[in-house]
């Protein structure tokens, strides 16, 4: 990855559920300060030696935070579509396919980018559930042609089980989990920080927590309920949303 030019700084990057490709924001700046910095979505292999970057093709001005499916057709993206007509629609939360590039606002909001308290985002592979935080606020959206607001709930750093329907967040020193049964709560934890992910066969997650004045990643097999700390910030790098494991 050529990281010569100095016209451009890469602002936010995630790691896919499948843990095969890295997604990034490259902001490119105006030499003169006249323009706007313009973001561009670029996706690279993280399998053998990796590749190239691509260029992931949409209709947005500026990209402030995102995610994607496991099977990487769908991304969620907080960002700034180019187009001025669509008035107060052109900040939000759009659901991005990259099949042809074409988007759908999900919540509209008055600044994406400076809208902090929006994260952890989530996207199936078809494209018909969306859920993400808002404030200490689980948001879920779904729909088949057009996705609708269906669940609010406090919560905080919502994930998506690998069915793709159920999902997991944290909410009052519990990992509960949603599904079509309703909320159940699987396991006492303590205080998390950053974030929750888990692994592609759902039988372990990882998620930050707060260790002697540093954050350290914690690792739990959900059947047995065996955890195990992992390293702490200073000894891994520290990246947004970025805990995967594999096995």
């Amino acid at each position: 990855m050529d990281y010569k030019d100095l016209r451009a700084d890469y602002i936010y990057s995630v790691v896919a559920p499948n843990g095969r490709s890295l997604f990034a924001v490259k902001r490119v700046f105006d030499e003169r300060g006249l323009e706007p910095p313009r973001d561009t979505l670029i996706r690279r292999s993280l399998e053998g030696v990796g590749g190239d970057e691509e260029i992931v093709s949409s209709p947005l001005l500026n990209v402030f935070r995102c995610a994607v499916s496991t099977n990487e057709r769908f991304m969620i993206v907080a960002g700034r579509v180019k187009d001025p007509s669509v008035g107060e629609q052109r900040d939000g939360i759009f659901l991005l396919n990259r099949r042809g590039g074409s988007i759908q606002s999900v919540a509209p909001f008055p600044d994406a980018g400076r809208n902090e308290s929006i994260g952890s985002f989530n996207v199936n592979d078809r494209g018909n559930i969306v859920v993400y935080e808002d404030a200490g606020t689980v948001t879920k959206f779904t729909g088949e042609t057009r996705l609708a607001l269906t669940e609010r709930h406090p919560g905080k750093f919502p994930v998506l089980m690998p069915d793709g329907e159920a999902y997991l967040y944290a909410d009052q020193g519990w990992l509960t989990l949603s599904d079509r049964n309703g909320k159940h709560e699987v396991l006492r934890i303590p205080e998390v920080m950053g974030a929750i992910r888990v692994s592609p066969d759902g039988n372990f997650i990882a998620f930050g927590m707060e260790s002697g004045g540093d954050t350290q990643l914690r690792i739990c097999e959900l059947k047995t309920q065996n955890c195990m700390d992992g390293p702490k910030k200073t000894d891994w790098i520290a990246g947004r949303e970025t805990f995967w494991i594999k096995r």
